[in-house]
């Protein structure tokens, strides 16, 4: 009896101090359950705002303690995204590259959130903010890696190594938390698949549900082996797959269009041999589970682009009305230069 009034008192603290907290609009309406999925675009891009104003307002705690009830609660965007993984990446973003003072701001605010006591957040948070800077310097896309200098390189090397320790430190105040594995995956410069396969193996038993560092292995495993269905890339990814509790034939599409993302499209498909069935199964679950996710017909178009099957991709875009998940496409330029033709998704 004592033991239940004890745990009933601790959930009750816990709600109230939820109720509490002043969460800026659209982050209340994710924790309510009432984002709309035909306008999860638009609320993913406001939620990313408001993540950035918490951090440029320096409400460190509220940002602890918003990271700590999306992942108790896993709380999911519309297009069955984690919310907690989004928090990490909006804390990271930055709406312009060459913007050096506003990056220089952005690093400063995350060195003084960890300085108040290095919080497993705020680590996390300098881990995400590393991995950005380390693209940011390496080049976003093929076009922007060519023209890379030896210093930028350098520079992504150094943030990538900061990332690293931030990421492990992390851990050891995380515990069981798998966007600590997708960081340390992200950062990882040894091409050993079976160094990613044991960090996703521990993000799958911390919640079988987080696809994201299956995604980063596939990624490394495709990338190092030359091809998606051989030399591991397609033993992990079949191992995924067949996972009772994992996301079977999601996990394959959420883990393509990452490599969609971060590779040429010619690579993509002539030397990984990509299966598009495998691929549009996958989406077909997707919109089964999370139906009207604009950020998931997003994804969906700018695979069909990576594939160059421009007939299918238009019928998506007049559906989408103008809409894009910027994650994914960059810049409205690069989405309207691609989707018109004048441009694919290499950069040619």
């Amino acid at each position: 009896m004592f033991k239940a009034v004890v745990l009933f008192l601790a959930v009750l603290t816990a709600s109230a101090s939820s109720a509490g907290t002043a969460y800026p609009p659209t982050i209340q309406a994710l924790i309510a359950h009432q984002w709309v999925p035909a306008h999860d675009l638009d609320l993913m891009d406001k939620f990313y705002l408001e993540v950035a104003g918490m951090l440029e307002a320096e409400k460190f705690a509220e940002l602890e303690g918003l990271a700590k009830e999306l992942r108790a609660s896993k709380i999911l965007f519309t297009n069955g995204d984690q919310a907690s993984h989004h928090l990490y990446m909006a804390l990271a973003e930055m709406p312009n590259d060459k913007d050096e003072p506003a990056w220089q701001r952005r690093e400063a605010l995350i060195k003084k959130w960890m300085d108040q006591g290095h919080s497993g957040e705020s680590l996390m948070a300098r881990a995400s903010f590393d991995v950005n800077a380390s693209i940011r310097f390496k080049g976003r896309d093929r076009r922007a890696a060519e023209v890379a200098t030896t210093r930028d390189r350098v520079r992504a090397n150094d943030h990538l190594n900061w990332g690293r320790q931030a990421a492990a430190d992390a851990g050891r105040r995380l515990k069981e938390d798998p966007d600590v594995y997708y960081w340390m995956a992200e950062t990882l410069y040894d091409p050993d698949r079976f160094q990613f396969q044991k960090l996703a193996e521990k993000s799958h038993a911390a919640d079988p549900a987080f696809p994201y560092t299956d995604a980063v292995t596939t990624v490394s495993m495709a990338m190092t082996s030359g091809s998606i269905n051989r030399h591991g890339g397609g033993e992990w990814l079949d191992k995924v797959m067949a996972r009772p509790d994992g996301l079977g034939a999601e996990a394959y599409a959420r883990s393509c269009v990452e490599l969609a993302r971060r590779t040429s499209a010619t690579y993509f498909f002539k030397t990984l041999s990509v299966e598009y069935g495998k691929v549009a199964t996958g989406f077909g679950m997707m919109s089964k589970r999370f139906p009207n996710s604009q950020s998931n017909y997003s994804r969906w178009i700018f695979f069909l682009c990576a594939r160059r099957d421009w007939p299918t991709a238009q019928k998506y875009v007049q559906f989408m009305k103008g809409k894009f998940d910027r994650r994914f496409w960059l810049s409205e330029k690069r989405y309207t230069e691609i989707i018109s033709q004048k441009e694919d998704i290499d950069g040619h």
